[in-house]
């Protein structure tokens, strides 16, 4: 028994790398999203200081699990868009939703480290410069291996208006550990500054249908050799 187990998941595992394939995704809906990852959740008002690194619940997940959220220098700050206090986010995100704003030193990049794999995260982003700028999200799987890495061209306003970009990744298998977002550039030059984050889509670690497929294909593929090495 424990041979036809350890070959089902054999054929699982080479069936499911072979067909992995990581995409970008630009909308919330392309994401579809199970799970989100809520600012308001840090709690306080706006501007409150949140240091880095910081955990925080991934809520309406099925396993209840969590995120390590880490900017590569400085700290971060909760602060809402448009809002009555002067220190609230004046740029392109739906009015007065929660964002996670870098208080960078340099180069903001923002990392996500999952406790269990998922199969993609997105979310909007803006740079506090006002222009057209170039995010970039990139994913990586438990060793650290680069999965998948793509840009998204944006523009960044004052309107309060939901129209800042949303950048995603998604894979056809959960095999995502590690996620980063950064706007690499802004006005066509090297970009350092703030960066803010609406709510995190996730799509958390929920078996497809193709997944199950394949595991019974896997659970009969090796029991028939187990059939045929008998007689």
């Amino acid at each position: 028994m424990k041979r036809l187990v350890l070959a089902a998941t054999l054929l699982l595992l080479c069936a499911g790398i072979a067909n992995a394939a990581v995409n970008l995704v630009t909308t919330r809906a392309g994401l579809n999203g199970n799970s989100e990852i809520d600012w308001n959740d840090l709690g306080g008002s706006s501007a409150t200081a949140i240091p880095s690194p910081f955990d925080i619940a991934v809520t309406d997940s099925w396993n209840g699990q969590s995120a390590g959220v880490s900017l590569n220098t400085g700290s971060f700050q909760r602060v809402d868009q448009g809002g009555a206090n002067v220190w609230d986010w004046d740029g392109n995100f739906a009015p007065e939703e929660a964002l996670l704003q870098t208080l960078a030193t340099g180069h903001a990049l923002i990392t996500f480290d999952f406790d269990t794999l998922v199969f993609g995260i997105g979310a909007q982003i803006q740079p506090e410069a006002l222009g057209a700028f170039t995010a970039q999200i990139s994913a990586y799987d438990l060793s650290g291996t680069l999965l998948g890495q793509f840009t998204e061209n944006g523009v960044s306003t004052s309107g309060g208006d939901d129209s800042a970009i949303f950048i995603g990744i998604l894979s056809n298998i959960a095999n995502i550990h590690e996620v980063t977002f950064e706007v690499i550039s802004s006005k066509g030059r090297a970009y350092d500054g703030s960066i803010s984050l609406n709510e995190v889509d996730a799509a958390t670690a929920v078996p497809e249908p193709s997944t199950f497929i394949l595991l019974a294909a896997g659970l009969g593929g090796a029991a028939l050799l187990r059939r045929k090495k008998r007689s």
